[in-house]
């Protein structure tokens, strides 16, 4: 899973910034279902006790978000309760972020205002049959072993027969392959294929890799 921490300062004529946010979970990821009722837990954290923080909600599917608190002081827990609707407008992912906004104390006129979110990742499958998939090979030394992974998502709405074949190419053409099992992935599933590469006989240099 990857980790997105997004900070976001508006500084006017500030002689230095001291206060500082953070907010857990900083990213969540889901596939979208109609109707479906997804609930999430924040933790707020601050170094500024007694800062009132504003809670919002901004981006794809704001509007089907319920807040369990618009207020905090300071820092605190709070719930976001995000109702799908039925039919999704827009195929892909769907980009939501819900987190807090700091403003400047009453008495300040110039000051510090700092914005901390987490993003939701909303995937909405495309229709028909469509793949996502990344390939990765590792360096390594004639004779290793090298690890091969190929990562593959269903983005359809259809269920899918998935297989997957790894080619191995120098400039004098192909010079091996990794055959995977086929597999069925239904729609929103994932799957990894990780083979080793014996580069037993692989003369020294750079090789292009293609799955298919």
């Amino acid at each position: 899973m990857k980790l997105f921490l997004v900070f976001c300062f508006v500084i006017v004529l500030a002689g230095s910034v001291h206060a500082s946010l953070g907010i857990s979970p900083a990213y969540k990821d889901f596939n979208f279902a109609p109707n479906e009722e997804i609930r999430l837990h924040f933790r707020i954290f601050s170094d500024e006790p007694d800062r009132k923080l504003e809670v919002y909600v901004k981006g794809d599917f704001a509007e089907y978000v319920t807040l369990s608190e618009t207020e905090l002081k300071g820092g605190g827990e709070f719930d976001a309760v995000i109702k799908l609707p039925a039919v999704a407008s827009r195929p892909g992912p769907n980009y939501l972020g819900i987190g807090v906004r700091e403003a400047p104390p009453e008495d300040v006129f110039i000051g510090v205002s700092i914005d901390i979110s987490s993003t939701v990742v909303i995937n909405v499958p495309y229709p028909g049959k469509y793949i996502e998939a990344n390939l990765g090979v590792e360096d390594g030394n004639t004779g290793d072993n090298i690890p091969v992974e190929v990562h593959v998502v269903n983005r359809g709405n259809e269920d899918l027969n998935v297989d997957v074949d790894v080619n191995f190419y120098s400039e004098t053409g192909n010079v091996g392959s990794i055959e995977f099992s086929s597999i069925d992935l239904v729609s929103g599933d994932d799957r990894y294929f990780r083979k080793y590469l014996d580069s037993t006989g692989y003369e020294p240099g750079d090789y292009l890799a293609e799955a298919i």
